[in-house]
């Protein structure tokens, strides 16, 4: 179900916690875990990973070891992974992929965290094509950003 305000869209539905901030009277942007998934940030219908991120934590989805180490970093790293996103050549997300060569077992989550408001999340998924997607965008991941997610992963 998509979410809409009837200017902006999202295909993620929102609904129910819409309808808790409303009976509260107040928002409640906490989401207790950072490799959960969750509703992204305004931005990133433009960019991979909107300006102005101040840390990132770093998932490593196994499908078939059911844990998700994590590791977070703050400073230069997360501007130099957001700027090697940003450098990708975009295209509208559809939120689907083709496996190529290698067999995708890793989902990779990244969940940019900024000073205000929701984290911007994006997902990679190296045996795919397109391979980076932040849920309104994708793009084909290139070696420079592969190997840049490599040294920053969490260990399996």
């Amino acid at each position: 179900m998509d979410t809409t305000n009837g200017t902006a869209h999202s295909r993620s539905y929102i609904g129910p916690r819409i309808t808790a901030a409303y009976r509260r009277g107040a928002w409640d942007p906490v989401r207790p875990d950072p490799c959960g998934v969750g509703t992204g940030r305004r931005g990133q219908v433009e960019r991979m990973v909107p300006e102005g991120p101040v840390s990132v934590v770093g998932c490593r989805h196994d499908p078939h070891a059911g844990r998700h180490p994590r590791t977070g970093y703050g400073g230069q790293v997360v501007q130099a992974l957001a700027t090697a996103l940003n450098s990708l050549e975009t295209v509208p997300s559809e939120n689907q992929c083709q496996e190529i060569g290698r067999a995708a077992h890793d989902v990779f989550r990244l969940s940019f965290g900024y000073p205000d408001g929701p984290p911007a999340e994006v997902t990679v998924l190296p045996g795919c094509r397109p391979g980076v997607n932040n849920g309104l965008l994708q793009a084909d991941l290139d070696g420079s950003v592969e190997n840049l997610l490599v040294r920053l992963a969490p260990p399996d």
